[in-house]
């Protein structure tokens, strides 16, 4: 493991959930949800994403869960987390770019991304659906803002 997935991954620990989701706001087009979050606390944009997803699909179809961070003046480590229950109805096909290191707790997986200086960063969680029905859970940045996202599965 290199020197910067170890640091990333000693910054990894478990946490209780956080409470709340801090200020959301969101827009609805075309079956396809975008909400932007910030938690009270945000300093200077370090804490804002943008989530793009498909609110209805179809079982055993792609799709893909985006998230888009802001541009910052420094290199920055992200730690996303995403919750269990979500990923236990979804088959993960891939992500990009690269995770600099990933932790498994009993609640969440959180994994490590790095951005560049003055550059934003787009995640992509690409995945097909592992069961129909309604699948939800939750994501964040580990000690900031997080949003619920529920998804309708069709046969």
């Amino acid at each position: 493991m290199s020197s910067e997935a170890e640091a990333c991954a000693r910054r990894l620990e478990p946490r209780a959930p956080e409470r709340g989701m801090g200020m959301v706001s969101s827009s609805i087009a075309r079956a396809k949800r975008q909400t932007t979050t910030r938690s009270p606390s945000a300093i200077a944009g370090m804490d804002e994403f943008l989530l793009d997803y498909e609110r209805v699909g179809r079982y055993g179809e792609g799709s893909v869960l985006r998230l888009r961070f802001p541009a910052a003046a420094q290199e920055r480590r992200l730690l996303v987390w995403l919750s269990r229950s979500y990923l236990e109805s979804i088959v993960l096909e891939s992500i990009s770019p690269d995770l600099r290191g990933v932790q498994m707790t009993r609640d969440r997986v959180v994994m490590c991304f790095v951005a560049g200086e003055d550059r934003g960063l787009d995640v992509d969680l690409r995945f097909t659906f592992d069961r129909p029905g309604l699948i939800g859970g939750c994501l964040g940045l580990v000690g900031g803002s997080s949003v619920s996202i529920a998804q309708h599965v069709l046969p």
